[in-house]
């Protein structure tokens, strides 16, 4: 018996246990029988021919087929269907035909099915850097709408703080004013508002300098700079608070700091 008709007389029951042990549902299951009937036709043409590449259109049907959970989790349906296939056919092979009929079914089924296997792999492997590619893709369109929106809110933010801390402001010089010059308690706590208000705006105003850097509507222009200016500024503005705290401010002198 050649090949094609040893081919022709497994396929029944081939067909009919793959597609039982892989379908569930009848409708299901009838489905997957003409599917897998083109499959077998298919077959039968790389085996007659020699060219294994017969079976490529319906590899690359099935692989698109595969769901999004299937992609998300890494499965490899194809790979697995394909495998089964190969196992039924050698098994009702054994089954069936007798042993050298069985031994040269299986010797000519062997080439095709190998490349059947590594085209599988391949497609696979594409649609899943496919998968991948799209999904990071995707993370970076809302990381730029989460960063668009980030800049957004630091911009209003900012711009929204400025009306109560003015208003803030005008109040303490209000207080400050209405207060006599005796009441040195009430003085001190105007002065101190004051300074909340003042690194407050501070803060207010670098919240829209990053906004605006964000937005590209604000360039940086570096310069070089005086360290040692920088610390005895630093210094300078925490002298207050320290003393108050008993704390103590050491800035070290180094390489270039005096120059």
């Amino acid at each position: 018996m050649n090949i094609q008709d040893s081919l022709e007389k497994i396929r029944p029951a081939l067909q009919m246990r793959v597609s039982n042990s892989l379908a569930r549902g009848v409708g299901v299951r009838e489905n997957f029988q003409e599917q897998l009937g083109r499959f077998l036709d298919l077959l039968a043409q790389a085996v007659l021919s020699g060219d294994a590449t017969w079976l490529d259109p319906i590899l690359q049907e099935w692989s698109n087929a595969r769901t999004q959970t299937d992609l998300q989790e890494g499965e490899r349906n194809l790979s697995g269907l394909l495998y089964k296939v190969i196992t039924y056919s050698f098994e009702i092979a054994r089954e069936t035909l007798d042993a050298g009929d069985a031994l040269e079914l299986m010797a000519g089924l062997m080439p095709v099915y190998l490349r059947a296997v590594e085209k599988a792999a391949a497609l696979e492997n594409e649609s899943q850097v496919q998968y991948i590619s799209n999904e990071l893709q995707s993370a970076q369109i809302r990381l730029k709408k989460l960063d668009k929106s980030k800049s957004n809110f630091i911009a209003v933010a900012g711009h929204e703080l400025k009306t109560p801390l003015t208003l803030i402001e005008g109040y303490a010089a209000m207080i400050g004013d209405l207060a006599t010059r005796e009441n040195e308690q009430v003085h001190m706590l105007v002065q101190g508002t004051h300074n909340g208000i003042r690194r407050m705006r501070e803060i207010v105003d670098d919240m829209i300098d990053v906004s605006q850097i964000d937005n590209h509507l604000l360039a940086l222009n570096f310069q070089p700079v005086w360290l040692n200016r920088v610390f005895n500024m630093l210094e300078a503005d925490f002298k207050s608070i320290l003393e108050q705290r008993k704390h103590k401010l050491v800035v070290k002198s180094f390489s270039g700091s005096n120059e």
